[in-house]
């Protein structure tokens, strides 16, 4: 569907109606916006894989661990604390939004999955866990991650168009 611009208030309003919708003043052709006005968004396949890999996978996570939750054994142990299984799903369920966020093209989704890796860390750090690769690895992935967003297609990198 095509949108007019309104002269009078600025607002969209759908180029069938003579009037704009939001004040009544009539409207004019010359406020046509053409397809070359909006901003066409495009990512590559990889990076589009990538963030529905990570959807997918949290999203299985966070559906394994909310099932454990009404059970008495654990998903990787036979009996990991409920305090575990509750941390695991609700940090599945926060990547899975800042996997659709990125999906929706908001930068936002970057900054809630760069905070989750980092709450990953401390907890890795404060649990008294010994140092490994398992330890720094959400910020491993936020580095790959950032490094799959700068991917170029037509020219510009989905970080750069995100919003």
């Amino acid at each position: 569907m095509e949108y007019l611009t309104c002269s009078s208030c600025g607002k969209e309003t759908p180029r069938v109606l003579a009037r704009c919708k939001h004040c009544g003043e009539v409207l004019h052709k010359h406020d046509i916006i053409t397809p070359k006005d909006y901003e066409i968004k495009s990512r590559a396949g990889f990076t589009t894989f990538y963030l529905w890999f990570g959807l997918v996978l949290n999203a299985i996570m966070g559906l394994a661990y909310f099932a454990t939750i009404f059970t008495r054994k654990g998903l990787w142990s036979a009996y990991d604390p409920m305090y575990t299984r509750i941390y695991g799903f609700v940090s599945s369920a926060i990547l899975v939004y800042g996997y659709l966020s990125l999906m929706r093209w908001k930068k936002s989704g970057f900054y809630i999955l760069t905070l989750m890796a980092g709450v990953s860390l401390i907890v890795n750090l404060v649990s008294g866990n010994p140092l490994s690769f398992s330890t720094f690895s959400p910020i491993v992935s936020i580095m790959i991650l950032y490094a799959v967003l700068q991917i170029k297609k037509n020219g510009k990198s989905c970080w750069e168009q995100l919003s």
